[in-house]
């Protein structure tokens, strides 16, 4: 029996046991008839047909009674209900034989005459009524009927005659008429159970969903009368358990419980008006957000959903925020500014402002330095505070930015040029004050390009452009200060640009030229020592570069490295022309000398390659690189020396100019910087200062040469100081290297030492 017939099965032997009322009815009407058959024939048996309705009927009542208290709605096995089935069965069929049996003997009792025709109409009845009341289940039905109609029927047809054969044929009709009337009524009630499990099944459904579903739900009828308030409804409005009777009670309900305020409750009222969708924040802004909908029903109801739209509406606003923000320090980000700047230029456009919007690019120095020394959180913290600081320190009105990294941004509308310098002056200091982070103490600076709207550019981006240019130029210039963009800055850049481009060609296609400045010896003037190498760039457009120029830009592009390597190998293959005891000297940049592996490379491919003896090699270096990595530089000069390569220590005497240097690393020479020789004619100190740098170097076992040295009263004060050798446009200036083999015999004939 599939699961749908046996739940139907179980509903019609519920319904066996369901009316009680016409099974009493029954009984105390037989016990009344048996009663006034007695009261006629007290010596037939109408005293044991009452004693026997009375037992069966009292027990089929109480059969009923038990089922309906214990297992009415509740039978969940086949088995279970047969049992049941046959008990009913039993007892029903029992008590319509009684009743049969009853009929006849009223029937076949002359003293009972007076009451003989209605008691065959209510055994006739009775059995009218079985076929009604229990067709669903046919053969109880059946057996019922037969079981009261048999009896008479055998009566009638033993009696005889015409009257008694008559109501036996009826008998006989009404029998099979109402099983006929039985099997038509039991298809109609187990289809009519059927359907109504069906029914039963889905409202029960629907009202699982309803009561469990995840929208709130309130269905109202025409009138506005609640029919359906589901739980989630309840406990989205925080509404107590109790039943409601319209809309009113509801929203009463839920503004006792603080849910909602009066105005949430006006606008829910004209939202269902309209059919609209209404939001409303409970609990006063700071509980959920909820949307409500309103829809008409077909019978001109209103169906209202609740839903929870707290998690949504924030996941909104934390994308609206992230789209707008920067998520590490909450300042606005590029796209922000953006808009902001575009709206204060279109402003002050549209008012006439004469004082314009300034925007400040601020870019921390540095602040690599930060990360990699003192790790990512720390840089991390620096950042959150400098973004502090400028909160503080900016103007009313104004807006502050990060763009991305260490950049920051203000826009700051109405301000002017004088107005955003003195801001910025403001700023730097703020930023140098020294910061604790984590437990460390941090100290920066910032540098500052500042441009003007209307001055400097009409849109945002040609603001940014211009203030970009300004704060490259404040970096190159030493940083921790601001600059405010002109033109002639945006000239530099494009010049800059374009050199940057074209020294990668210019190393490409090998067109930057070598020079050759010689060194002598101070004794004589005329001894030649080494040649100084100098790199020589003439550009198809620009003219003459000089090395100040393109030099840092191949350092800050990092073609250095590779200008370097060409220089290197070009010097020491134009030295194999010269006598054999003439070194060549070729300036090491800091760049090359922090990739060691690379350097060492390079000098052995040059000296390979050209066939130079590694003794005619002169490297020369700054002291800034010995500040940068000092016991890495004293790895590097004892290597280099090990492969017989001399070391010598370039314009000493500008800069940091410490004689730690000289003394702790024993450089083979030490160059003076030219400023000593424009002030050594005339100034005694310089000459002290020479003569102790020229003891200096002897103690230690360095040569000491002059650079700049431009007459021959120079030469001669240097030589009388200690000075070993001399450079200067007095001897030579710097020649191609075509040039040398041609002028090296008669080159310095001419010049003598004074």
């Amino acid at each position: 029996m599939a699961s749908r017939e046996r739940k139907v099965y179980f509903d019609l032997v519920d319904h066996l046991h369901s009316d009680i009322g016409s099974v009493a009815g029954g009984v105390v009407g037989f016990l009344l008839l048996a009663n006034v058959g007695l009261y006629y024939d007290q010596d037939n048996f109408f005293g044991e047909i009452m004693v026997l309705v009375a037992l069966v009927g009292f027990s089929r009542l109480a059969s009923i009674l038990y089922y309906r208290r214990h297992h009415l709605g509740r039978i969940r096995s086949y088995a279970a209900a047969r049992r049941w089935e046959l008990s009913y069965a039993c007892g029903a069929v029992s008590f319509a034989f009684i009743v049969g049996v009853f009929g006849v003997l009223v029937a076949a009792d002359p003293k009972t005459k007076s009451m003989e025709a209605l008691v065959i109409a209510s055994v006739v009845g009775y059995a009218g009524g079985i076929a009604g009341r229990n067709a669903g289940r046919p053969l109880v039905a059946l057996g019922q009927v037969f079981a009261t109609c048999v009896p008479m029927c055998i009566y009638c047809l033993w009696a005889g005659g015409g009257v008694n054969l008559g109501i036996a044929a009826m008998l006989v009709i009404y029998a099979l008429t109402l099983a006929k009337i039985v099997c038509g009524l039991q298809r109609i009630t187990s289809k009519a159970f059927e359907t109504q499990r069906a029914v039963g099944e889905v409202n029960a459904k629907l009202d699982n969903a309803i009561t469990h579903m995840k929208s709130g739900l309130c269905l109202m009828d025409a009138d506005g009368s609640v029919q359906i308030l589901n739980n989630r409804a309840r406990e989205l409005l925080q509404l107590p358990d109790t039943q409601f009777l319209k809309l009113h009670e509801v929203l009463v309900a839920a503004l006792a419980a603080g849910t909602l305020h009066h105005a949430d409750v006006a606008e829910i009222q004209a939202g269902i008006a309209e059919r609209r969708e209404i939001i409303v924040n409970t609990g006063g802004g700071q509980g959920s957000v909820l949307t409500l909908k309103a829809a008409m029903t077909p019978g001109g109801g209103t169906v209202l959903t609740l839903d929870d739209i707290t998690e949504q509406t924030r996941a909104a606003a934390d994308i609206e925020r992230m789209a707008k923000f920067d998520s590490l320090t909450g300042l606005a980000n590029r796209a922000t500014v953006m808009t902001a700047l575009a709206d204060a230029i279109v402003g002050e456009l549209r008012s006439g402002a004469q004082a314009r919007t300034a925007l400040l690019l601020i870019d921390l120095d540095k602040f690599k330095e930060v990360n990699d020394t003192l790790g990512h959180d720390v840089g991390d913290q620096l950042l959150i505070k400098v973004a502090e600081r400028l909160l503080t320190v900016v103007p009313p009105g104004a807006m502050v930015g990060r763009l991305g990294g260490d950049e920051f941004v203000v826009v700051t509308p109405g301000l002017g040029k004088e107005a955003a310098a003195a801001l910025a002056d403001r700023i730097n200091r703020d930023i140098a004050r020294p910061m604790r982070l984590m437990s460390q103490i941090c100290c920066t600076t910032a540098s500052i390009g500042i441009s003007i709207a209307g001055e400097h550019g009409a849109d945002p981006a040609e603001l940014v452009k211009s203030a970009d240019i300004a704060l490259y130029v404040r970096k190159a210039a030493g940083r921790n200060g601001h600059d405010v963009f002109d033109a002639e800055m945006a000239r530099g850049l494009a010049r800059r640009r374009q050199l940057e481009q074209d020294l990668a060609a210019a190393l490409e296609d090998q067109s930057l030229a070598l020079a050759f400045q010689p060194i002598v010896s101070a004794e004589d003037g005329h001894r030649l020592i080494a040649f100084e190498t100098l790199a020589r760039w003439t550009h198809a457009e620009l003219g003459v570069i000089t090395p100040d120029e393109f030099i840092p830009i191949a350092e800050s592009t990092g073609l250095i490295s590779d200008v370097g390597r060409y220089v290197l190998t070009r010097a020491c293959t134009e030295a194999m022309s010269w006598p054999a005891d003439v070194k060549v000297c070729v300036n090491v940049s800091a760049v090359q000398l922090r990739n060691r592996e690379q350097l060492f490379d390079d000098i052995w491919s040059a000296l390979t390659t050209s066939g130079l003896p590694a003794n005619r090699l002169d490297l020369e270096m700054t002291e800034s690189v010995l500040i940068e990595d000092s016991n890495g530089v004293q790895e590097l000069i004892e290597s280099l020396r090990k492969m017989d390569i001399s070391i010598s220590l370039d314009d000493f005497g500008t800069g940091y100019s410490s004689l730690a240097y000289v003394q702790n690393y024993r450089f083979d020479k030490i160059k003076l910087d030219k400023a000593f020789a424009r002030t050594i004619e005339h100034d005694q100190t310089t000459r002290a200062t020479i003569a102790a740098l020229a003891n200096i170097a002897a103690a230690t076992g360095s040569r000491l040469l002059l650079e700049g040295v431009e007459n021959a009263e120079q030469a001669r004060i240097a030589r009388e100081q200690g000075v070993q050798e001399l450079q200067g446009f007095y001897f030579s200036k710097p020649v191609p290297g075509d040039e040398i083999p041609e002028k090296i015999p008669g080159m310095y004939s001419r010049r003598k030492a004074a």
